[in-house]
């Protein structure tokens, strides 16, 4: 970690541990530590008409400084970023919409701290394991937001803004989609084109015609559109690498309904259409070495260490390509494919019948779908958990 420590404008005691990517800036009356990276530099330039030049923290503190907390509406892109305002005394954090950077914090009558990762705060004395929020973790009870794992230290959440002055702390959602649709305009010209443009939109904003383009690639849609996206955006397909996790050779693996063991065979069909470079990420040898040493870094339990092992193999490999970007569908089930099942008491839910109706004759077209689960999809939510087991 990259330690900071200093005093702001007036004398106001304030501290930071950022990681060795983070960068500062400041202003008159206000200093910046920011882990961030943009992907709309054009268009935040042209919002506020200011120069292209400098850096993303930099184009940051300039929209701040013009539009406070307004200005990430424009943003698009990672970040996590700690904002100290010497006019009023005030440290404010924020996290984007994603949560992919960390970002914790400690305070109290001595002042406020804040690190990228919960255990540097520690060196500030004090903050020993919080035992109840790791039993909590590993039976998979969780709250709003993952605890930090140590008393005393705070997460920031995801799409959160905090603000610690000499008058306390203050929370709110600077994120706040809407969840309803009831205004959904159906009708919209060709909504296919229209997904693809969106869809392209926001591939074409994380990419970079001049380095390796890293992809996750399972059997899955939500990684195979990110992935096709990237390879039709890309200068030269071979700009992009795939990469697909897979099991340990000569192992025969149950079969599951619904599920595939090893997905290379479906991941390697769109690899083979846009002329991919393909590349398997067997799981590793030792996984209990991997934990021991992932949880030393992170100081956190490793939930689904599997998962982890290949992600980090994943980074690992990417990293020796020069890749300077990784594109995943991880959230896919959120955002790029969201619907499938739990769509259903979506309809009842808003007193959609018509619409409900609708879903139901196409979902019991399907051939892996039935009647009587797409009923249950669809009123499940409000059957008693005895009767529904």
């Amino acid at each position: 970690m990259d330690g900071r420590h200093g005093r702001s404008c007036d004398g106001a005691f304030f501290s930071a541990a950022l990681d060795a990517g983070a960068a500062l800036q400041a202003t008159a009356s206000l200093i910046l530590a920011a882990d961030i990276r943009l992907d709309n530099r054009g268009e935040i330039i042209n919002a506020l008409g200011v120069d292209s030049e400098g850096s993303d923290a930099d184009l940051l503190l300039k929209a701040w400084y013009r539009l406070g907390a307004a200005s990430l509406s424009l943003i698009v892109g990672d970040f996590a970023f700690a904002l100290f305002n010497c006019d009023q005394q005030k440290l404010t954090l924020v996290r984007d919409s994603a949560g992919q950077r960390p970002l914790y914090y400690r305070y109290g009558a001595h002042g406020a701290a804040f690190a990228s990762m919960p255990h540097a705060l520690r060196s500030l004395g004090g903050s020993p394991p919080d035992l109840q929020a790791l039993a909590d973790q590993l039976l998979n009870i969780n709250g709003p937001r993952l605890p930090s794992f140590f008393v005393d230290c705070h997460s920031v959440g995801i799409g959160e803004i905090v603000e610690i002055d000499s008058s306390g702390r203050r929370t709110t959602n600077w994120w706040t989609p809407r969840t309803d649709c009831d205004d959904f305009d159906r009708d919209f010209p060709d909504p296919v084109e229209n997904y693809r443009a969106l869809l392209d939109d926001a591939v074409r904003c994380r990419i970079t015609s001049s380095t390796t383009i890293a992809t996750h690639l399972s059997s899955g849609y939500d990684s195979s559109a990110v992935t096709a996206t990237a390879a039709r955006l890309a200068e030269h397909p071979n700009d992009v690498v795939a990469f697909t996790s897979v099991p340990v050779a000569g192992v025969e693996y149950p079969h599951v309904k619904g599920r595939v063991a090893d997905e290379y065979g479906g991941a390697s069909v769109v690899a083979a259409r846009y002329g991919l470079r393909h590349v398997r990420v067997p799981p590793r040898e030792n996984v209990i070495d991997f934990i021991r040493g992932f949880g030393a870094r992170i100081h956190q339990p490793v939930l689904a260490p599997i998962n982890m092992s290949w992600w980090t193999d994943i980074r690992e490999r990417a990293a020796a390509l020069d890749a300077r970007h990784i594109l995943t569908g991880q959230n896919g089930n959120l955002s790029l494919s969201a619907g499938g099942y739990a769509a259903f008491s979506d309809y009842v839910l808003r007193n959609d019948w018509t619409g409900l109706l609708r879903e139901i004759r196409a979902g019991t077209r399907r051939k892996d779908m039935s009647l009587r689960g797409v009923l249950f999809n669809s009123f499940g939510p409000w059957i008693p958990r005895g009767i529904a087991n």
